[in-house]
């Protein structure tokens, strides 16, 4: 896929090649020869990269070159790179090195595309960002806020009082990164008159450590991490005026225990909005920081019952002082516009489905495009709308179980990648590139070769019903390419199940082609979304508040129960697997019905909510002093006398999100009750266990399991 230019009016390539110029004809014993007969020499040329253009709608020629790394006397090394909104200057960052799981460390260059010169700024930074004018550069650097400024070639220190694992001006904590999905902790105000950045007094928050394994003494590390109870960092949001050199506290009563998980500029530089939520994550407020006036004024707040979600980024109407928002207060997740100026918030869509993304709006055809499930709860489709609510229409289709849509937009959505893939009928994945009057279909013909090499079963969605009431639960199911009704096959569950997340979704996922290997090898393979999962709405999704882990388990074992009274299903041979919260599932299954699941195989799991931050925790089941009940009553760790299958545990010393802690403690646990079990261990990797050889090596040991123990 190509990128897009930050106006989102055009698209972008990139790549390498050789100066042609520079070339030498040699034979093939490698000497140089004139006459026929010869071959071009390449070897030991530098290399040059570009950035230019593509025309779309001229059969993806490339167009005009932005950025040629041969224009500068310096040496430019390729990297991500972001052009500036008037195309004359390019921010490139080399040498990423990962910190968390957002976060990570650059060295940065400033590419002046009509002088010709590059400025690199000095050091290791963190989140390198061009001011809309193009004059300065603010970055991170030892958890203090900077800004370079490219003319003056000079760089001013905004925050002087950065500390490791105490003060961390710019960027978030641990916590935040991991639960709010942030990292970056500034923004530029629209002219550029203003930094907006976050301060977070770590100072009370316990450390945990971890040991790495690298040499002939390991090497420890460690980092601020609130579990469940514990103290949280202090968060102020500051504004600083860079034309009068005037840094500002916004008087967020930081003093309390709540959290501010986004901030962000509006149209103009006059307003910054702020959202604020308590420590239980009940009562949500939207505040306006009036830049003019110094004062912070409550413009929407929320209140529930169990825990209200928080919007990512707001979507603005440009020249209005309109955004949209979204809000599940009535009863599923819907766009609400809310003008500020006027004080009036209108709802935009409506229906029993629920918006999953807000994507664009266009202010030229006055469209704006979302995703939602209003087609069917095993699929986003992609549709338009004006504000007002009318002249809704689907992007592609709205046929259901036609394949999922996920959607990739420009600024404005001028341009819009669609990716639909599909595991019903003929197994694909498309990817779509749509513009005004403009439609594009590729094919990916390598997955097409893929799936009939593996000799693919059918994909089967469905719904289990609840009894005694109106819900139902989505599920779907491979079974092997020659199966046979009269026959007993084992049955391999997969889950998931945290609150929110939904994977029985009409969408090729990571584990299909596994799936499809073992349903070849005669196992039945289903998914099942429990209660507590997303796209059913509000009530479907909050009922395992205070009980996390409780009705998520009593839906995975009727879903086993239901599957086993199947006259094809073997009831002696039903397993689960499931990673990270899926992991805590697949364990509390095997403890709490052991007469149901005769395997078990749990990658990272969470065996006590004790153990896991604070910030995900408490949103769904309070704080331990506040329901010790909940705790206590749906952790693996406190059941493990009732285990009775084959169960595999599997941890990364490393995982600095689940910490192997919990790996460790259940464990002891299973030890001291005289449990059998096995367990795999990958030291220094973390929660992904992403490298490729211990992922070949994990995906061997489950299918190993599999194959021995169902």
């Amino acid at each position: 896929m190509y990128a897009f230019t930050p106006d989102g009016n055009d698209l972008l390539t990139s790549g390498l090649y050789v100066d042609s110029s520079k070339i030498t004809p040699v034979n093939d014993n490698g000497n140089k020869e004139s006459g026929t007969n010869l071959i071009k020499s390449t070897n030991n040329l530098p290399k040059f990269w570009y950035v230019a253009l593509v025309n779309p709608r001229k059969n993806f020629e490339t167009g005009d070159t932005l950025f040629d790394s041969k224009w500068f006397v310096d040496s430019v090394p390729k990297g991500r790179f972001t052009l500036s909104q008037n195309r004359e200057f390019m921010l490139i960052e080399t040498d990423q090195e990962a910190i968390y799981r957002h976060s990570y460390s650059v060295h940065a260059y400033v590419a002046d595309l009509k002088k010709k010169t590059l400025k690199s700024i000095p050091g290791r930074l963190r989140y390198p960002t061009l001011s809309p004018d193009n004059s300065k550069v603010a970055f991170v650097r030892d958890n203090n806020l900077f800004v370079y400024d490219l003319n003056k070639a000079s760089e001013s220190q905004i925050t002087l009082d950065g500390s490791y694992n105490r003060i961390i001006n710019g960027a978030v904590d641990w916590v935040y990164e991991e639960e709010f999905s942030m990292s970056q902790g500034f923004e530029w105000s629209p002219s550029g008159q203003y930094v907006a950045y976050y301060k977070f007094d770590e100072s009370a928050v316990k450390e945990f450590s971890m040991d790495e394994f690298h040499h002939l003494y390991p090497n420890q590390v460690s980092w601020k991490y609130p579990k469940a109870g514990e103290d949280n960092s202090k968060v102020d949001v500051y504004v600083y005026d860079l034309q009068n050199k005037i840094n500002t506290q916004l008087p967020l009563l930081s003093q309390n225990d709540q959290y501010i998980p986004r901030f962000q500029w509006l149209q103009s530089d006059d307003f910054l909005s702020v959202q604020r939520l308590n420590r239980l994550q009940n009562h949500w407020e939207l505040l306006l920081w009036s830049t003019d006036k110094k004062i912070l004024t409550e413009l929407i707040q929320e209140e529930s019952e169990t825990y209200v979600d928080i919007n990512d980024r707001l979507t603005l109407i440009p020249e209005s002082s309109t955004f949209l928002y979204l809000s599940d207060i009535s009863g599923y997740r819907h766009i609400y516009a809310c003008d500020y100026e006027k004080n009036k918030t209108q709802q935009v869509t409506s229906g029993p489905w629920q918006v999953n993304k807000i994507h664009a709006y266009n202010s030229k055809n006055k469209n704006l495009l979302y995703s939602s499930t209003e087609t069917s709860t095993i699929e986003d489709h992609i549709f338009q709308i004006k504000l007002n609510g009318k002249d809704k229409k689907s992007i592609l289709d709205n046929l259901p179980k036609t394949g999922n849509q996920y959607a990739i937009t420009s600024k404005e959505g001028q341009w819009m990648y669609i990716i639909s893939s599909s595991m019903t009928g003929t197994p694909h994945y498309r990817t779509f590139l749509i513009g005004d009057k403009f439609k594009h279909v590729h094919e990916d013909t390598a997955f097409q070769n893929k799936t009939i090499a593996l000799k693919t079963s059918e994909v089967i969605f469905d719904e289990i019903p609840i009894p005694d009431s109106e819900i139902s639960l989505n599920y779907y199911m491979i079974k092997p390419k020659n199966f046979d009704p009269n026959k007993k096959y084992p049955l391999l569950l997969h889950c998931y199940g945290g609150p929110g997340n939904s994977i029985a979704r009409n969408s090729i996922n990571s584990y299909y082609a596994w799936y499809q290997f073992l349903a070849n090898e005669g196992y039945i393979i289903a998914c099942v979304d429990n209660r507590g999962t997303g796209n059913k709405g509000e009530a479907f999704q909050k009922c395992t508040y205070k009980n996390l882990g409780k009705y998520e388990q009593e839906d995975q074992r009727m879903a086993a129960i239901f599957f086993r009274n199947l006259p094809y299903i073997d009831s002696s041979r039903i397993g689960i697997w499931g990673w990270s919260f899926g992991g805590y599932l697949t364990s509390l299954c095997m403890v709490k019905s052991p007469d149901v699941f005769t395997m078990g195989m749990a990658v990272a799991p969470v065996t006590h909510w004790k153990y896991y931050d604070n910030i995900y925790t408490e949103r769904y089941l309070q704080r331990p002093l506040d329901n010790p009940q909940g705790y206590e009553e749906n952790s693996p760790i406190n059941f493990t006398n009732n285990l009775k299958g084959r169960y595999l545990i599997v941890h990364g010393t490393g995982d600095d999100n689940v910490h192997f802690q919990n790996s460790a403690e259940m464990i002891n646990s299973l030890i001291r009750a005289g449990k059998n079990f096995d367990s795999e261990i990958y030291p220094n990797r973390a929660h992904g266990i992403s490298d490729r050889a211990a992922r070949v090596h994990l995906f061997n040991k489950l299918t190993n399991f599999i194959f021995e123990n169902l």
